[in-house]
């Protein structure tokens, strides 16, 4: 029939375009038949032609031997659609294979243009990484890339693509390239190694379809980045027990005793606090040691799964084939041994599993443990778990781990009524050291989540501090040697104490005082006492007697003029100059003026001490314009006295009377 035929010609033409794109057919053949349906351009024709260019009709546009005779075959066949009146299924095939061949001009988005060293760093990753044989060569020529710029993001970027570019089975190869440069740059294969579990942390709350494949290369990385000794089997466990439900926000912490212990007590209070559904398996009340675990065995705070989700047993099972067959001796042995019994119980939570599901599970459990029998009932499994829950109870209240927390009692041994109040006392002191020990393994805890999680920078946020402190140090001191060299003004002094007993009855001693400045700007005068003897003492004596000789011979110099000036009355005015030693007063070198007619001599000398014909007479008035000189008492150098008119008498001529003259 027609229908058979026209189907025989569209497998016809899609052969013919596949031939073409791998070059087995020349590239006219196509546009010959091309052209041949556009000369005949019915309804089949036209739907061959939209067939021809979703095809091949890209890769003969911009081929550049076929690209004219391309678009010249494509705007006729645009026109042809307009000009003939086809069905309205035709005419969108024909509108979308052209706009698919040859796409509007505004909508075609323009390439960004990367970097070269982007581009020389995703060349080594994708293409080079997964193929070279000698990864002694990757990793010399990334080690040659400029760490101080934006090649590490571009690497780091790189390294975690794994969706098209990654290849499964040669992961390992990226894990042996983190593994050589941890040497060289341990802290940028910490931070690709972080993001590497944040990545699978969010996918996990994320729970999308569409990422599983990049979750389950993500998981393969993990075990070949423990298989290359980058990461301890902790976060492998930890991992492992956060795939099937023990780990909160994140999985820190997950593949510790007590975090099991904690989950099947919560869920245990809840089922007696009315707050969960009573399970129909325990019949009647729990014992005081009886655990009744629960439906599912997960925390509360882990990222809800459907119950017809299956994905996170692929995952536990991709991670144990990777890297489980490592754990087959001491500590970690039996680990995983616990391990796969919590595993074989969350299988059986899940119900009847898809067959390809428990055939993995089945492969993965022979892998690693042959002689291990999986129990077909989920009663068995709940045994298993509860005989293991018994044990490690005993062994954590016994206090044999004492790095792990210890496990709560319940809620209803606490709150039993006693009818003693002796009773009623152990209880308080009971509860009262509970709480105590929660808190030493709560601390205990966060040190060994620092002691687990320690990336290095401790020493780093030390010496920070240790330079701030310093830097506070140096300021305080500045301010207080600032707040005392700064002035301050005198109050009044404290009086002077008075001297000392013993000086008085032992020899001589001088007494000075000694004036302090105490804390708070306080004045305090201090006695002392120095002996004679001393060199301050003689110093001082010597400038008090300087002083007296001092003052002798200003008094002797005062009587001696009064003695030998009294005679002389015939002058008004009479300059003395008197020659004193240098810097005191007397002797040559050092004259000093005297003017009577300025200062009187009761200045100088009192009048009780002058003689009586000396006393200034004060209700005479001196007379006219006579000058007197007289000679210095020691006969020192100085002008010859003259006189005119004068006579000789008592007192100076200054006082002498009016009618005398």
């Amino acid at each position: 029939s027609n229908v058979d035929r026209f189907e025989q010609k569209v497998k016809v033409v899609q052969y013919l375009c596949e031939l073409c794109k791998f070059k087995i057919c020349p590239p006219g053949v196509v546009l010959d038949a091309f052209k041949t349906l556009c000369d005949d351009f019915s309804q089949q024709n036209a739907e061959l032609c939209a067939i021809v260019l979703q095809c091949c009709g890209r890769y003969l546009l911009y081929t550049p031997e076929t690209a004219m005779r391309t678009e010249n075959l494509l705007e006729r066949m645009s026109r042809l659609s307009k000009a003939k009146s086809l069905p309205l299924r035709l005419e969108i095939m024909l509108e979308d294979a052209y706009y698919h061949v040859k796409p509007p001009e505004g909508k075609r988005q323009k390439q960004k243009e990367k970097d070269p060293l982007e581009l020389f760093t995703q060349h080594l990753i994708f293409e080079r990484l997964y193929k070279e044989e000698d990864e002694e060569k990757i990793l010399k020529l990334v080690r040659k890339l400029p760490w101080d710029g934006p090649a590490v993001g571009w690497l780091k970027k790189c390294l975690l693509d794994l969706n098209h570019h990654a290849n499964y089975e040669n992961l390992a190869c990226v894990a042996s390239l983190l593994s050589g440069l941890a040497k060289y740059r341990d802290a940028f294969v910490i931070d690709v190694i972080d993001s590497l579990f944040e990545n699978v942390q969010v996918t996990i709350e994320r729970n999308d379809f569409r990422e599983m494949p990049l979750r389950v290369r993500q998981v393969k990385l993990l075990g070949e980045l423990y298989n290359y000794r980058l990461i301890d089997s902790l976060l492998v466990f930890d991992s492992l027990y956060q795939f099937i439900g023990f780990a909160g926000p994140s999985c820190n912490r997950a593949a510790q005793q007590a975090t099991a212990h904690k989950i099947v007590e919560r869920a245990m209070a809840m089922r007696k606090g009315g707050l969960g559904a009573i399970s129909e398996e325990g019949g009647g009340e729990d014992g005081e040691d009886g655990i009744q675990l629960p439906q599912v065995l997960a925390d509360p705070q882990h990222p809800v799964e459907a119950p017809w989700d299956f994905f996170r047993i692929k995952l536990v099972c991709v991670l144990l084939e990777t890297c489980g067959h490592y754990f087959d001796r001491g500590a970690t042995k039996q680990k995983l041994d616990r391990f796969l019994q919590f595993f074989i119980r969350y299988v059986h939570s899940k119900g009847e599993l898809p067959q390809r599901f428990m055939n993995m599970v089945y492969d993965t459990l022979e892998k690693l443990r042959p002689k291990l029998v999986f129990p077909e009932l989920k009663s068995a499994a709940d045994e298993a778990i509860s005989a293991l829950l018994e044990a490690e109870r005993e062994q954590l209240e016994l206090g044999a781990d004492p790095d792990k927390a210890p496990v709560q009692r319940d809620e209803e041994e606490e709150d039993e009524p006693s009818t003693d109040e002796a009773d009623e006392s152990e209880s308080e002191d009971e509860e009262s050291s509970e709480e105590e020990s929660e808190e030493e393994d709560e601390s205990e805890s966060d040190e060994d989540d620092f002691e687990q999680y320690d990336r290095g920078d401790d020493d780093k946020k030390l010496a920070a501090e240790d330079d701030f402190d310093k830097e506070v140090q140096q300021m305080l001191a500045d301010a207080l040697a600032k707040e005392k060299n700064a002035p301050r003004r005198l109050t009044e002094l404290p009086p002077v104490p008075p001297p000392s007993a013993a000086a008085k009855e032992d020899k001589p001693m001088g007494m000075f005082s000694l004036m302090q400045k105490k804390a708070g700007g306080k004045i305090a005068l201090k006695s002392i006492d120095i002996p004679d003897d001393s060199k301050l003492v003689r110093v001082r004596a010597d400038e008090e007697q300087e002083e007296t000789k001092e003052k002798e011979d200003l008094k002797r110099f005062v009587m001696q003029y009064e003695e030998t000036g009294a005679g002389d009355m015939s002058g008004s005015v009479i300059p003395v100059t008197v020659r004193t030693r240098a810097g005191k007063g007397s002797g040559k070198g050092g004259g000093k003026s005297f003017h009577f007619r300025s200062r009187d001599d009761g200045d100088y000398l009192k009048q009780e001490l002058m003689p009586e014909e000396s006393k200034p007479d004060t209700g005479v008035p001196t007379g006219g314009g006579i000058t007197v000189r007289y000679k210095g008492a020691k006969g020192g150098k100085g002008s010859k006295g003259t006189s005119k008119g004068s006579r000789p008498g008592r007192g100076t001529p200054s006082e002498m009377p009016r009618e005398a003259l």
